[in-house]
This record gives structure tokens, C-alpha cells and sequence, in this order.
């Protein structure tokens, strides 16, 4: 069996990576759960990281909590944006659709955000890891793609 160029694997990674963000941040906003601080304990424990890797990733977690978290109080912002908007105005109007505009953004920003965390904190993963990633993020979407 040929085995399968790195940077087919890191295409393959990041398509899964974009669509797990989506359906990650998705959740996050709807949820007060910490779900970073869940999909890297999830990370550790389905891809055995090691200490070194642990504490090589640090720095990156660190910031892309920041991160997201000034991302979700935005699309939070947005949302009451919008809920004001739509009282206010009734119907369908340029104020609505400045608060869909302004949510979608920072929605798409978060999006960003974790692709890039996710691919920044792939440096650290050996090609096995990797592979045994890209399987669980596969399984992952194809069950929620059939709730």
C-alpha cells in the first residue's frame, strides 16, 4: 500500500480542522461550557500527548483562549445587537441585518482563529498522531452531521 504524501495529510487536516471549528464554535457560543479547555483535554487523552508536547503547546492554548474568548463576547454582543434590533424595528431592516453582518464576522474570526490554533498546534503532533486525528475528527463530523 503506497503511503500518503505529508502534504496530502496536512491538506486532509486542515479541511477536517475548518470543519470541526465550525461546528466548535458553533457550540461555544450556545454553550457557557469551556469547550477549548474540552477539546484539548480530549486532544491529550484520544492522541496520548506527551509532557514535552504539553508544554510546547502552552504558549498557543494560552492564546488563543484570549482569543476566542473576545470572539464569543463579540458574537454574544452582536446577538443583542440583533435582539434589540428585531423589538425595535419589527421587520426586517438595515439595523437587523448590521447585527447578522457583525455576528457572522466575528463568527467567521473564530473560525479563523481555531484553524490556526489547530494547525499551529499540529507541529507538535508526531504522523502518527496526526493520522489518528484526522480518523477521530472524521467520526466526529459524521455523527454530528447525522443528529
Amino acid at each position: 500500500m503506497r503511503s500518503v504524501p505529508r502534504y496530502a495529510l496536512v491538506f486532509i487536516l486542515v479541511v477536517a480542522v475548518a470543519a470541526v471549528s465550525a461546528l466548535l464554535s458553533a457550540r461555544a457560543v450556545r454553550s457557557s461550557a469551556p469547550a477549548v479547555v474540552d477539546a484539548h483535554q480530549w486532544l491529550h487523552d484520544q492522541l496520548h500527548l506527551s509532557k514535552e508536547q504539553d508544554e510546547k503547546m502552552a504558549p498557543a492554548e494560552k492564546r488563543f483562549l484570549e482569543t476566542r474568548a473576545k470572539l464569543i463576547a463579540e458574537i454574544r454582543s452582536a446577538n443583542r445587537e440583533l435582539a434589540v434590533a428585531i423589538q425595535k424595528e419589527g421587520r426586517w431592516s438595515p439595523a437587523v441585518e448590521a447585527a447578522i453582518e457583525r455576528g457572522l464576522r466575528a463568527q467567521g474570526e473564530l473560525q479563523r482563529a481555531t484553524v490556526r490554533h489547530c494547525l499551529e498546534i499540529s507541529d507538535y503532533l508526531t504522523p502518527e498522531q496526526t493520522k489518528r486525528f484526522l480518523h477521530l475528527t472524521s467520526d466526529a463530523l459524521s455523527r454530528d452531521a447525522a443528529d
